[in-house]
Protein backbone atom coordinates (compact mmCIF):
# COMPACT_ATOMS: atom_id res chain seq x y z
CA UNK A 1 0.00 0.00 0.00
CA UNK A 2 1.56 3.34 -0.98
CA UNK A 3 2.59 5.75 1.74
CA UNK A 4 0.08 8.48 2.53
CA UNK A 5 0.92 11.80 0.96
CA UNK A 6 3.07 10.32 -1.83
CA UNK A 7 2.69 9.20 -5.42
CA UNK A 8 4.58 5.95 -6.09
CA UNK A 9 5.98 5.43 -9.57
CA UNK A 10 7.32 2.09 -10.84
CA UNK A 11 9.71 2.05 -13.78
CA UNK A 12 12.26 -0.30 -15.38
CA UNK A 13 15.89 0.65 -15.84
CA UNK A 14 18.49 -1.24 -17.75
CA UNK A 15 20.04 -2.72 -14.63
CA UNK A 16 17.18 -3.01 -12.10
CA UNK A 17 13.60 -2.16 -11.26
CA UNK A 18 13.33 0.87 -9.07
CA UNK A 19 10.60 2.75 -7.14
CA UNK A 20 10.50 6.53 -6.99
CA UNK A 21 8.52 8.41 -4.35
CA UNK A 22 7.39 11.93 -5.19
CA UNK A 23 5.73 13.90 -2.45
CA UNK A 24 2.52 15.71 -3.36
CA UNK A 25 1.54 18.36 -0.83
CA UNK A 26 -2.15 18.97 -0.15
CA UNK A 27 -1.88 22.30 -1.84
CA UNK A 28 -1.34 20.49 -5.12
CA UNK A 29 -4.91 19.05 -5.00
CA UNK A 30 -7.37 21.39 -6.70
CA UNK A 31 -9.74 22.37 -3.85
CA UNK A 32 -10.92 25.95 -3.57
CA UNK A 33 -13.93 27.66 -1.93
CA UNK A 34 -16.91 29.17 -3.79
CA UNK A 35 -16.49 32.76 -4.73
CA UNK A 36 -19.16 35.19 -3.61
CA UNK A 37 -20.44 35.55 -7.17
CA UNK A 38 -20.83 31.77 -7.55
CA UNK A 39 -22.68 31.54 -4.26
CA UNK A 40 -25.06 34.32 -5.29
CA UNK A 41 -25.71 32.57 -8.61
CA UNK A 42 -26.65 29.33 -6.82
CA UNK A 43 -28.97 31.20 -4.44
CA UNK A 44 -30.59 32.98 -7.39
CA UNK A 45 -31.20 29.68 -9.19
CA UNK A 46 -32.81 28.16 -6.07
CA UNK A 47 -35.01 31.24 -5.66
CA UNK A 48 -36.15 31.03 -9.29
CA UNK A 49 -37.00 27.33 -8.96
CA UNK A 50 -38.93 27.99 -5.74
CA UNK A 51 -40.86 30.80 -7.41
CA UNK A 52 -41.81 28.43 -10.21
CA UNK A 53 -42.71 25.44 -8.04
CA UNK A 54 -44.48 26.95 -5.01
CA UNK A 55 -47.49 28.35 -6.93
CA UNK A 56 -47.94 24.97 -8.59
CA UNK A 57 -47.83 23.24 -5.20
CA UNK A 58 -50.32 25.73 -3.75
CA UNK A 59 -52.61 25.22 -6.73
CA UNK A 60 -52.47 21.44 -6.26
CA UNK A 61 -53.34 21.85 -2.59
CA UNK A 62 -56.32 24.07 -3.42
CA UNK A 63 -57.48 21.57 -6.04
CA UNK A 64 -57.36 18.77 -3.48
CA UNK A 65 -59.54 20.84 -1.13
CA UNK A 66 -62.00 21.48 -3.96
CA UNK A 67 -62.26 17.75 -4.67
CA UNK A 68 -63.15 17.10 -1.02
CA UNK A 69 -65.79 19.83 -1.13
CA UNK A 70 -67.34 18.56 -4.37
CA UNK A 71 -67.39 15.02 -3.00
CA UNK A 72 -69.34 16.09 0.09
CA UNK A 73 -71.81 18.12 -2.00
CA UNK A 74 -72.39 15.13 -4.26
CA UNK A 75 -73.10 12.97 -1.21
CA UNK A 76 -75.58 15.56 0.09
CA UNK A 77 -77.60 15.54 -3.12
CA UNK A 78 -77.48 11.75 -3.38
CA UNK A 79 -78.81 11.58 0.19
CA UNK A 80 -81.47 14.10 -0.82
CA UNK A 81 -82.56 11.87 -3.71
CA UNK A 82 -82.67 8.86 -1.40
CA UNK A 83 -84.76 10.86 1.06
CA UNK A 84 -87.22 11.72 -1.72
CA UNK A 85 -87.54 8.06 -2.71
CA UNK A 86 -88.60 7.30 0.87
CA UNK A 87 -90.86 10.33 1.39
CA UNK A 88 -93.44 10.44 -1.38
CA UNK A 89 -91.17 12.25 -3.85
CA UNK A 90 -90.40 15.13 -1.46
CA UNK A 91 -86.80 16.23 -1.12
CA UNK A 92 -85.48 16.90 2.37
CA UNK A 93 -87.17 19.89 3.98
CA UNK A 94 -85.18 23.06 4.14
CA UNK A 95 -86.94 23.95 7.38
CA UNK A 96 -89.76 22.30 9.32
CA UNK A 97 -91.11 21.66 12.79
CA UNK A 98 -90.20 18.45 14.52
CA UNK A 99 -92.89 15.77 14.15
CA UNK A 100 -93.07 15.23 17.94
CA UNK A 101 -94.80 18.62 18.49
CA UNK A 102 -92.03 19.95 20.72
CA UNK A 103 -92.12 23.25 18.84
CA UNK A 104 -88.52 22.86 17.76
CA UNK A 105 -87.71 23.76 14.15
CA UNK A 106 -85.23 21.74 12.15
CA UNK A 107 -83.18 22.97 9.22
CA UNK A 108 -81.98 20.34 6.75
CA UNK A 109 -78.63 19.91 8.50
CA UNK A 110 -80.42 19.04 11.77
CA UNK A 111 -83.03 16.76 10.20
CA UNK A 112 -82.67 13.24 11.57
CA UNK A 113 -84.20 11.44 8.57
CA UNK A 114 -82.06 13.32 6.07
CA UNK A 115 -78.91 12.67 8.07
CA UNK A 116 -79.84 9.01 8.22
CA UNK A 117 -80.07 8.96 4.41
CA UNK A 118 -76.58 10.44 4.37
CA UNK A 119 -75.48 7.15 5.90
CA UNK A 120 -74.85 8.08 9.52
CA UNK A 121 -76.48 8.11 12.92
CA UNK A 122 -79.59 10.23 13.35
CA UNK A 123 -78.03 12.43 16.02
CA UNK A 124 -79.63 13.82 19.14
CA UNK A 125 -83.38 14.11 19.31
CA UNK A 126 -83.48 17.56 20.87
CA UNK A 127 -81.15 20.39 21.75
CA UNK A 128 -81.19 19.57 25.45
CA UNK A 129 -82.05 15.89 25.10
CA UNK A 130 -80.01 12.75 25.10
CA UNK A 131 -76.25 13.11 24.84
CA UNK A 132 -73.61 10.90 23.32
CA UNK A 133 -74.98 9.98 19.89
CA UNK A 134 -72.22 9.38 17.31
CA UNK A 135 -73.31 12.23 15.06
CA UNK A 136 -73.51 15.22 17.34
CA UNK A 137 -72.09 14.03 20.61
CA UNK A 138 -72.77 17.03 22.86
CA UNK A 139 -73.49 19.45 20.02
CA UNK A 140 -76.96 19.49 18.58
CA UNK A 141 -76.39 20.95 15.12
CA UNK A 142 -72.84 19.77 14.40
CA UNK A 143 -71.51 17.25 11.89
CA UNK A 144 -68.14 15.46 11.78
CA UNK A 145 -65.49 17.92 10.64
CA UNK A 146 -64.53 15.58 7.78
CA UNK A 147 -67.65 16.82 5.97
CA UNK A 148 -66.79 20.50 6.31
CA UNK A 149 -65.50 22.42 3.31
CA UNK A 150 -61.69 22.58 3.77
CA UNK A 151 -61.78 26.21 2.61
CA UNK A 152 -64.42 27.31 5.12
CA UNK A 153 -62.40 29.08 7.78
CA UNK A 154 -65.50 29.65 9.92
CA UNK A 155 -66.37 25.94 10.00
CA UNK A 156 -62.82 24.89 10.81
CA UNK A 157 -62.57 27.54 13.53
CA UNK A 158 -65.76 26.08 15.07
CA UNK A 159 -64.39 22.55 15.58
CA UNK A 160 -65.24 21.22 19.03
CA UNK A 161 -63.28 18.84 21.21
CA UNK A 162 -65.02 15.78 19.76
CA UNK A 163 -64.09 16.76 16.19
CA UNK A 164 -67.45 18.14 15.05
CA UNK A 165 -68.44 21.51 13.58
CA UNK A 166 -71.49 23.30 12.19
CA UNK A 167 -72.43 22.08 8.72
CA UNK A 168 -74.23 25.32 7.86
CA UNK A 169 -70.89 27.15 7.98
CA UNK A 170 -69.86 25.15 4.91
CA UNK A 171 -72.95 24.35 2.83
CA UNK A 172 -76.40 25.77 2.19
CA UNK A 173 -79.59 24.52 0.52
CA UNK A 174 -81.41 26.51 -2.17
CA UNK A 175 -84.68 27.92 -0.83
CA UNK A 176 -85.31 30.54 -3.53
CA UNK A 177 -88.67 29.13 -4.63
CA UNK A 178 -91.43 27.73 -2.42
CA UNK A 179 -93.24 24.62 -3.49
CA UNK A 180 -96.20 25.45 -5.78
CA UNK A 181 -98.27 22.60 -4.34
CA UNK A 182 -98.88 24.53 -1.13
CA UNK A 183 -98.63 21.36 0.94
CA UNK A 184 -96.53 22.80 3.70
CA UNK A 185 -94.39 24.39 1.04
CA UNK A 186 -95.31 28.05 1.08
CA UNK A 187 -92.72 30.19 2.82
CA UNK A 188 -94.90 32.42 4.97
CA UNK A 189 -92.63 33.44 7.83
CA UNK A 190 -89.81 32.15 9.99
CA UNK A 191 -92.38 30.35 12.10
CA UNK A 192 -93.88 28.57 9.11
CA UNK A 193 -93.18 25.10 7.79
CA UNK A 194 -91.14 24.86 4.62
CA UNK A 195 -91.32 21.42 3.10
CA UNK A 196 -89.06 22.20 0.19
CA UNK A 197 -89.30 20.72 -3.29
CA UNK A 198 -90.89 17.74 -4.94
CA UNK A 199 -89.01 15.84 -7.62
CA UNK A 200 -91.78 15.76 -10.20
CA UNK A 201 -92.33 19.53 -9.96
CA UNK A 202 -88.77 20.51 -10.80
CA UNK A 203 -88.02 21.38 -14.40
CA UNK A 204 -84.58 20.47 -15.74
CA UNK A 205 -83.07 19.25 -12.45
CA UNK A 206 -79.68 18.95 -14.16
CA UNK A 207 -79.61 22.78 -14.33
CA UNK A 208 -80.87 23.52 -10.81
CA UNK A 209 -78.72 24.42 -7.83
CA UNK A 210 -79.58 22.38 -4.72
CA UNK A 211 -76.57 22.52 -2.40
CA UNK A 212 -73.55 24.79 -2.63
CA UNK A 213 -70.82 26.51 -0.65
CA UNK A 214 -72.35 29.02 1.73
CA UNK A 215 -71.12 31.86 3.88
CA UNK A 216 -72.75 31.03 7.23
CA UNK A 217 -76.33 29.97 6.74
CA UNK A 218 -78.22 26.74 6.14
CA UNK A 219 -80.12 28.36 3.24
CA UNK A 220 -79.15 29.94 -0.07
CA UNK A 221 -81.15 32.57 -1.94
CA UNK A 222 -80.88 34.09 -5.40
CA UNK A 223 -81.28 37.62 -4.04
CA UNK A 224 -78.17 37.08 -1.91
CA UNK A 225 -76.06 35.51 -4.66
CA UNK A 226 -73.84 38.60 -5.04
CA UNK A 227 -73.35 39.40 -1.34
CA UNK A 228 -70.36 37.21 -0.54
CA UNK A 229 -67.14 39.16 -0.06
CA UNK A 230 -65.05 36.93 2.18
CA UNK A 231 -65.38 34.28 4.88
CA UNK A 232 -66.20 37.06 7.35
CA UNK A 233 -68.26 39.42 5.24
CA UNK A 234 -71.54 38.98 3.36
CA UNK A 235 -72.42 35.40 4.22
CA UNK A 236 -76.10 35.28 5.27
CA UNK A 237 -78.05 33.22 2.70
CA UNK A 238 -75.19 33.89 0.28
CA UNK A 239 -73.39 31.43 -1.93
CA UNK A 240 -69.64 31.50 -1.20
CA UNK A 241 -67.08 31.88 -3.96
CA UNK A 242 -64.24 30.48 -1.88
CA UNK A 243 -62.57 28.18 -4.41
CA UNK A 244 -60.44 30.56 -6.47
CA UNK A 245 -63.44 32.87 -6.91
CA UNK A 246 -65.79 30.02 -7.81
CA UNK A 247 -68.44 28.17 -5.80
CA UNK A 248 -68.83 24.41 -5.64
CA UNK A 249 -72.39 23.38 -6.51
CA UNK A 250 -74.47 20.17 -6.43
CA UNK A 251 -77.28 19.97 -9.01
CA UNK A 252 -80.60 18.16 -8.97
CA UNK A 253 -79.37 15.25 -11.05
CA UNK A 254 -76.47 14.64 -8.67
CA UNK A 255 -73.61 16.07 -10.71
CA UNK A 256 -71.28 18.67 -9.19
CA UNK A 257 -69.19 21.48 -10.63
CA UNK A 258 -67.81 24.92 -9.89
CA UNK A 259 -69.26 28.17 -11.21
CA UNK A 260 -68.00 31.73 -11.08
CA UNK A 261 -69.88 34.72 -9.74
CA UNK A 262 -70.90 36.05 -13.16
CA UNK A 263 -72.58 32.73 -14.01
CA UNK A 264 -74.39 32.47 -10.68
CA UNK A 265 -75.63 35.95 -9.77
CA UNK A 266 -79.33 36.40 -10.54
CA UNK A 267 -79.29 33.43 -12.90
CA UNK A 268 -82.95 32.44 -12.77
CA UNK A 269 -82.36 29.22 -14.72
CA UNK A 270 -79.98 28.12 -11.99
CA UNK A 271 -81.95 29.23 -8.93
CA UNK A 272 -85.64 28.93 -9.86
CA UNK A 273 -86.86 25.35 -9.61
CA UNK A 274 -90.01 25.99 -11.67
CA UNK A 275 -88.42 27.94 -14.51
Amino acid sequence: MPDAGYWTLDFDCTLEKSRLKIKHPASCILYRPFTLIELLVVIAIIAILAALLLPALAKSKDYAKLIICLSTLKQLQLANTLYASENNDWYAPIWEFRPDNTGERLSWDRHEAFRSCFGNSTGRQSRWGEVGKPWNMNYYDHWPVDYACPKSTKALADVKENNVCQMDLSYGYNRTDPSPTGTGGAWISWSAMYAGFRQAEIKKPENKLFFADCGWDFKLQEDASNLYVSETQGGTAAIAYRHNRTAAIAFGDGHVQTMGRTDVVFNADLWRMWK
